[in-house]
């Protein structure tokens, strides 16, 4: 039975969609690059002894860091620090990770996962869409990754946070 003349509405349809695109300028058919809006970075230590367990996170987001460490030896420092940070610098850091080519990254995990080792992960959050997530655990690879991850651990270097975590705990002191 079916809908009198719906298989030549559909074939219109079809061809109208085709012909309205013809006339759609190229540049309004390239996909916008997604605004990033946070970059998290968390390692973890592992199986290993417990007095020797240590969590890091570092968090950026617009105008501000946040470093995170936890641990439960007597030599780990523990606590959360924010720092502020240019918005404009942050924003350039973003701008300059989310032009990085993401689509040839590609997992390979081991057929044996090995024992023990510390997880790493990096985590890239958009205004829409999936967060994008490198997750490092022992044997763990990413084809493609080199420059993602060094332009992320190249800028968390530059910021010197252990610097400035010593210089809080120095001028708290006094």
């Amino acid at each position: 039975m079916g809908v009198p003349g719906l298989k030549t509405h559909i074939y219109a349809l079809i061809l109208g969609l085709a012909l309205l695109g013809l006339h759609i300028p190229s540049w309004a058919w390239r996909i916008e690059p997604k605004e990033i809006t946070e970059v998290r970075v968390a390692m973890h230590s592992g199986p290993i002894l417990p007095e020797l367990k240590e969590y890091r996170e570092i968090i950026i987001t617009p105008g501000q860091v946040l470093l995170v460490l936890q641990g439960s030896g007597a030599h780990a420092q523990t606590g959360e620090w924010k720092f502020r940070i240019a918005e404009e610098d942050i924003s350039t850091f973003f701008t300059e990770l989310a032009s990085l080519d993401y689509s040839q990254v590609q997992r390979i995990a081991p057929d044996i996962t090995p024992d023990g080792g510390h997880t790493k992960s990096y985590t890239i959050s958009y205004t829409r869409g999936p967060d994008f997530t490198l997750f490092f655990t022992p044997g763990v690879e990413y084809t493609h990754s080199e420059p993602i991850v060094q332009h992320i651990n190249t800028y968390i270097t530059s910021l010197d946070l252990w610097g400035r975590v010593k210089n809080t705990a120095q001028n708290a002191s006094q």
